[in-house]
């Protein structure tokens, strides 16, 4: 079986999310449980932001969610971090500049939806920020505050900055091809999409996104718990595509766009 990497997780309660209570009580897995879902869909390493950083829950704050997920990766070599920024919580930047420095951060995460504005009110100031640091942004994409379209001008704008625009096919208006038309648009080639949606599943989405735009702008990310991780790779698997494609989407992009020759000395797989 081809080796397989995980850029769309999430880890902890998950509380504040909008399902009903027996969906989030099925969605409440351990760290032990996600990682024994990873074993089972033998997928190697995984790309990880706190749940209760997303949707926020309890008393915990942002800045304490993103420390317990760095000292998570800190004790477990297979689980990388996406550092939850949010743009009207200042102090959530600088944790990130300071998490930004550790190999086990892949990147800066933002959610406008859950946060609640519209991308193009904050747009300048998150990509800003990840210009100054070369930051891969990993964004929610696809619903009313974060049309794909509206990434492309910041891409044009910030060429150092590889921004991945979530939920290939995941839309509010009916349309599955936002994603992939967002990437044709774009000048500098630095915006990629990942399989994380439930439309992924989809017949013939995936291969006729890679007809579009290239197995090498998709990645592959389950967004587990919301989904079963040996399901959204199968997918991938399963999907009419020669192996070179599924090696890009399983695992050779996110080695080529987050991890460096020394993460990938430096971690075990799982």
């Amino acid at each position: 079986m081809i080796k397989a990497i995980d850029v769309h997780g999430h880890f902890g309660p998950v509380g504040g999310f909008p399902q009903k209570e027996k969906e989030k009580e099925l969605m409440s897995l351990t760290l032990e449980e996600v990682e024994k879902s990873y074993r089972a869909a033998e997928i190697e390493r995984a790309f990880i932001s706190p749940a209760d950083g997303i949707f926020f829950f309890g008393d915990r704050t942002l800045e304490e969610a993103n420390h317990i997920m760095y000292q998570l990766s800190m004790e477990k070599e297979w689980l990388y971090q996406w550092a939850v920024v949010h743009p009207e919580i200042p102090d959530s930047f600088v944790q990130a500049e300071r998490l930004l420095q550790s190999e086990k951060c892949v990147g800066i995460k933002i959610h406008p939806d859950a946060h609640g504005y519209h991308i193009s009110e904050y747009g300048s100031k998150i990509f800003e920020f990840a210009s100054r640091y070369h930051a891969t942004v990993e964004t929610h994409s696809g619903d009313r505050l974060s049309p794909p379209e509206a990434f492309t001008v910041y891409g044009d704008q910030y060429p150092e900055v590889k921004i991945l625009l979530s939920h290939l096919g995941n839309n509010c208006d009916g349309d599955v091809t936002h994603h992939v038309r967002a990437i044709q648009n774009s000048k500098n080639g630095n915006l990629f999409t990942d399989t994380s949606s439930m439309k992924s599943i989809l017949p013939g989405l995936i291969e006729w996104a890679v007809s579009e735009i290239g197995s090498e702008h998709i990645l592959m990310g389950t967004d587990i718990p919301l989904h079963h991780a040996g399901m959204m790779r199968n997918r991938v698997d399963y999907a009419d595509l020669p192996i070179s494609d599924k090696e890009n989407i399983l695992y050779k992009n996110a080695e080529k766009l987050f991890l460096g020759e020394t993460r990938q000395k430096g971690g075990t797989t799982l």
